[in-house]
C-alpha cells in the first residue's frame, strides 16, 4: 500500500481524469508528449498505448502497483490494487450524484435508500453511511453465493460502528429460512459477542448454523471483515471469520441441513429484510464490499487488508 497515493483504484477499473490548464484553449490542450509519466525506483511507467488523450484522460490498468502521472507542473501518484478475478460484485462506494452505487466487478449495481455518501480516508475516499433508523442499500443478486450456500465462497467488507444490527440479511418465517450477518453475534453469551453469521434453511427453525467472532466489533474502529466458506458442506466448521486478517471464529451451532432456502429477494446492506419488511437498520459506515465466488486465500486476505488506506 502507498500511504501517500493521491488516487487509489482497483485493477481493471477505468480511471477518468478531467484536466484544465489555464491560459489555453480547447484546441490547445496538451498532446501526449506533453503528458509525462515519471519512472523511478518507486514508480512504474504507464505505457502510452494504454491511454486515450483528450481533455479527459482514461486509463484502465491491468497490473497492480504505484504509478506517477505528471500533467504540466502537477503530479499525481496512483495506487492500483488487486482483487481476485473470482470477485463477482465489488462496491467501492465512489462519489455519486444519484442513488446508484456502481458495481466495479460486474453488473450488480446497488441502490442507496437513504444512505449518505461520505468523504473520508477510505479505499476510494468515499463510503456509505446508514443512520440506523431507515437507511439501507438494496443489492439485487448474490449469485453464485446464494444459489449454492453449501459450496465455497467469500464475502469481504469494511465496517465501522458502535451499533447493534444487521450488516446484511434476509429471512422468512414461512418457510423458515435466513441468511443474516450481525454486528452482535451474541448467540451464546459464554462464547463470542462479535461479528455473527446465521444460516437457516427452509426445513424448520431448529436446522441452522451459527458462528461469530470472539472480538466485539462495536467499538468505533474500522474492521476489515472476511466471511469465508472454505469447504463444501453445511457445518459451521466449513466457515471461517477474519477480522483485520486474523481468524477469530467461534462455532456455536451446526445442524443446518444444507438447503439453500429461498434466497430469491434482494438482500439489503445495513439492514435485514424480514418477510418484505426492512428491520434491524444499522448505524454504521460500510466500504469496499466484495462478493467472491471462491473463498479468499491467506495471501488475498492479507493483500486486501494492505490495500486499505487506513490499515
Amino acid at each position: 500500500m502507498s500511504e501517500n497515493a493521491d488516487i487509489t483504484i482497483t485493477k481493471n477499473q477505468t480511471l477518468e481524469l478531467t484536466y484544465h490548464i489555464e491560459n489555453t484553449t480547447k484546441n490547445n490542450l496538451p498532446k501526449s508528449n506533453e503528458i509525462e509519466f515519471v519512472e523511478n525506483e518507486n514508480y512504474n511507467e504507464i505505457p502510452d498505448d494504454e491511454l486515450k488523450y483528450s481533455n479527459n484522460l482514461l486509463w484502465t490498468p491491468d497490473t497492480e502497483g504505484t504509478y506517477k502521472l505528471k500533467i504540466g507542473n502537477k503530479e499525481l501518484s496512483i495506487q492500483v490494487t488487486d482483487i481476485p478475478e473470482s470477485v463477482v460484485t465489488h462496491y467501492i462506494f465512489i462519489e455519486r450524484s444519484d442513488d446508484t452505487i456502481v458495481d466495479n466487478a460486474g453488473d450488480n449495481d446497488a441502490t442507496s435508500v437513504g444512505t449518505t455518501n461520505v468523504s473520508n480516508s477510505w479505499l476510494e475516499g468515499w463510503v456509505e453511511e446508514g443512520d440506523g433508523t431507515d437507511d439501507r442499500i438494496d443489492t439485487w443478486t448474490w449469485d453464485p453465493i446464494t444459489t449454492d450456500l453449501t459450496g465455497t465462497w467469500g464475502i469481504a467488507f469494511t465496517i465501522q460502528t458502535t451499533d447493534s444490527g444487521s450488516i446484511f440479511g434476509i429471512e422468512d418465517n414461512t418457510p423458515n429460512y435466513s441468511f443474516n450477518c450481525f454486528t452482535d453475534g451474541g448467540f451464546d453469551s459464554s462464547t463470542g459477542d462479535g461479528l455473527g453469521l446465521i444460516i437457516r434453511d427452509g426445513t424448520g427453525g431448529s436446522s441452522y448454523t451459527s458462528l461469530e467472532t470472539d472480538a466485539d466489533i462495536r467499538d468505533g474502529s474500522k474492521y476489515r471483515c472476511v466471511i469465508n466458506k472454505e469447504s463444501e458442506g453445511s457445518d459451521a466448521d466449513d466457515f471461517a471469520l477474519y477480522l483485520n486478517t486474523n481468524e477469530d471464529t467461534v462455532y456455536n451451532r451446526s445442524s443446518w441441513n444444507g438447503s439453500d432456502g429461498q434466497l430469491t429477494r434482494p438482500i439489503p446492506l445495513l439492514a435485514r429484510d424480514n418477510e418484505n419488511t426492512i428491520v434491524d437498520h444499522l448505524d454504521a459506515i460500510i466500504d469496499d464490499f466484495q462478493l467472491n465466488s471462491e473463498p479468499y486465500t491467506s495471501d488475498e486476505i492479507q493483500n486486501d487488508y494492505d490495500s486499505q488506506p487506513w490499515s
